[in-house]
């Protein structure tokens, strides 16, 4: 019997007492970080599929008139990484730098395939 008293005495007066079956609720979204990141998410998806929507479309219409396949690829990871990289080296700035392998190791392979 003591222990139902400090459990209930432990809850808020607002606060419903809790059944054995309920499940819990998450609490409402306050205005502020937690309502951007809540509409963020959806919209990036929508941006993802309209990016992929328009990539596809773009291919088509250059392979209908006749760029080659590889030509199209070509471009299209120039047009990647243009548009990638000042992202990567705006953030990835100031990351550590440091490799499971050391660079002795690195080079040593990289001039065994420059090589042969």
């Amino acid at each position: 019997m003591a222990d139902d008293k400090s459990r209930s005495s432990d809850r808020h007066l607002d606060e419903p007492a809790a059944e054995e079956g309920d499940v819990k609720k998450p609490p409402p979204l306050r205005a502020g970080a937690g309502a951007l990141e809540a509409v963020a998410l959806p919209v990036s998806m929508v941006m993802v599929q309209l990016f992929t929507l328009v990539m596809l479309l773009l291919s088509k219409l250059a392979l209908n008139t006749g760029m080659r396949p590889f030509v199209l690829l070509v471009y299209r990871n120039l047009v990647a990484t243009a548009a990638i990289a000042p992202l990567a080296f705006i953030f990835e700035r100031y990351a550590c730098h440091s490799s499971p392998i050391s660079y002795y190791i690195h080079h040593v392979v990289l001039l065994h395939h420059i090589l042969n």
